[in-house]
């Protein structure tokens, strides 16, 4: 006895086949996986010399520094942020060098000095920032910083106390807390995935985030801004952020400047999207005597987006 028997696939059959295809997902998850990791292991060996632009490298046993300097007179030195470089004062220079000698520094990591893969600490880029100043003769001298740069800036104060006269800080944070990157910079940090962003990042991309860096409705994000941070290996990027967060945890800037002594200029925009404006009344209780300014219609970079009044603070703190 023969019959024709139609076996229609059950529940069981069904779920066999939704665990094969979820097992193949899984599967292609985890080469995703193997291969952001294997491109994370090689760029984090990725280390680069320095190589000059717009300055000269100087030579340090910590790692080669560009530095550069425009007029006479008493120095003036420039200190930029976290994934920039000395061009970010480039509107400010013409007039700060009519009356002063203006140095830039591309901290270690950054612009045109040398990308290894450790040592961005706060204090050795003080260190490294300190010999470079040592090695064109400057004993004595006004420090400028932006953002992180203040951070460095007051590092170099509390490393080299005769060396720093006087700070003006722009932009940078009292506490670690104060500060917050936009959401591409946060997606940076991610263990593997982030560094896998680094990685496929394009400038258009890029330069959105970077609005973020001026105040609301501001579209002329520099091309050169964005280069800055295609020049960074990603252990510039991961480890200058990190390090300028265990600075910050260990002692905030107030009591660390306080401690200096260094008479302190503070200067915010009001509009600032990646540190709070409101870290500016840390410093001012923190340091009755501190000189704070607020800029309107401005973000997290006065220096470029009103390089005049800023010129006109840093010379007026004399």
């Amino acid at each position: 006895m023969s019959s024709n028997v139609r076996i229609e696939p059950g529940p069981k059959t069904a779920s066999s086949g939704r665990r094969l295809r979820l097992k193949i997902l899984l599967g292609i998850v985890a080469l995703f996986a193997v291969l952001l990791a294997i491109v994370t292991i090689i760029q984090e060996r990725d280390s680069d010399p320095a190589k000059a632009d717009i300055g000269e490298i100087v030579r340090l046993p910590g790692g080669d520094l560009q530095v550069r300097e425009d007029g006479k007179g008493t120095p003036i030195v420039l200190i930029h942020g976290y994934s920039a470089s000395m061009h970010w004062w480039n509107r400010n220079v013409a007039e700060l060098a009519r009356s002063h000698r203006i140095i830039r520094i591309d901290l270690l990591g950054h612009g045109g000095s040398e990308k290894p893969t450790s040592g961005y600490s706060m204090k050795n880029q003080a260190k490294l920032v300190a010999s470079a100043l040592n090695e064109k003769g400057v004993s004595k001298a006004y420090v400028v910083g932006h953002s992180m740069g203040g951070i460095v800036a007051t590092a170099l104060a509390e490393r080299n106390p005769k060396l720093v006269e006087r700070i003006t800080v722009i932009g940078t944070p009292a506490e670690d807390e104060d500060a917050e990157l936009p959401f591409l910079g946060r997606m940076v940090f991610v263990p593997v995935i982030g560094h896998g962003l680094s990685t496929i990042a394009t400038r258009p991309v890029v330069k959105s985030s970077l609005k973020s860096a001026f105040a609301l409705g501001y579209d002329k994000v520099p091309d050169q801004f964005v280069e800055d941070y295609f020049d960074l290996n990603y252990s510039a990027i991961k480890d200058s952020k990190s390090e300028a967060g265990k600075y910050l945890d260990e002692r905030g800037l107030p009591e660390r400047l306080k401690k200096t002594g260094k008479p302190l200029q503070v200067i915010f925009g009001r509009e600032d999207q990646i540190v709070d404006p409101e870290a500016v009344k840390k410093y001012s209780s923190g340091l009755p005597g501190s000189r704070t300014r607020y800029i309107d219609n401005t973000g997290h970079t006065p220096q470029y987006e009103k390089p005049k009044l800023v010129n006109r603070l840093i010379l007026d703190f004399q």
